[in-house]
């Protein structure tokens, strides 16, 4: 990417030289000049975040930032969150041990962090408790991730990419209510501003052979 940003700022000078381009002076040199203004800008952001490029970072009201940090290791991506405490980040341990694996959902909760994501083409997640990390897999299919976590009464719920709808109930996984009848896939979980767990997702193989595609509330009877 570096090169070919590079490139079009020889190229464009060099396109006008050796292709005999008509030039326009006023115009040729101030967009050269935007160019150039544009990869300073890039080169200066590159050296200002150093490793952390491409971080994601969540805000939690009330507590400290997390964030996560996709590094390359030879040809394998790792994950490394990263904790703020109000005025320096420190890295975490990578939270699926030393198999390879990323991080994709993140979740503070009662002074515990909770991370999703995948490790070896399979759904995980571990909790961080100040100390360590533990480990909290869910079930999922070959080539699942946890995408989103959501906190939702005592419990917490996960969904993702062939990841079945799931809470975690303090010492184990179980299945979740899907609110469609058939197979509901469940894309997103999120709680809402009152307290209430909203689900997005999609059925296949409706009857007419449309996929369908729903948001839904849980019900507050079924609120723990």
């Amino acid at each position: 990417m570096v090169v070919l940003h590079a490139g079009r700022v020889v190229g464009m000078p060099a396109e006008v030289a050796l292709a005999a381009r008509t030039f326009v002076p006023a115009l040729g040199w101030t967009a050269w000049a935007a160019v150039v203004l544009v990869n300073v800008i890039r080169a200066w952001c590159m050296h200002a975040l150093g490793p952390q490029w491409n971080t994601r970072v969540i805000v939690v009201p009330g507590l400290p930032l997390v964030s996560d940090l996709p590094e390359r290791t030879g040809v394998r991506r790792a994950a490394r969150p990263f904790l703020w405490n109000g005025s320096s980040w420190t890295r975490l341990p990578a939270p699926f041990g030393p198999a390879a694996g990323h991080v994709s959902a993140l979740l503070v909760r009662d002074g515990v962090s909770c991370a999703g994501g995948s490790v070896d083409q399979r759904a995980a997640a571990a909790a961080w408790d100040g100390r360590a990390w533990s480990p909290r897999h869910p079930s999922g299919l070959e080539a699942s991730e946890v995408q989103h976590f959501a906190a939702y009464g005592t419990q917490v719920w996960a969904a993702g990419t062939r990841v079945p709808l799931q809470r975690w109930t303090g010492s184990s996984w179980s299945t979740g209510e899907g609110p469609p009848p058939g197979a509901p896939t469940a894309d997103a979980v999120t709680h809402g501003p009152d307290g209430a767990l909203w689900l997005a997702g999609h059925v296949e193989g409706t009857a007419d052979g449309v996929t369908t595609y729903f948001l839904a509330e849980l019900p507050t009877a079924a609120r723990p």
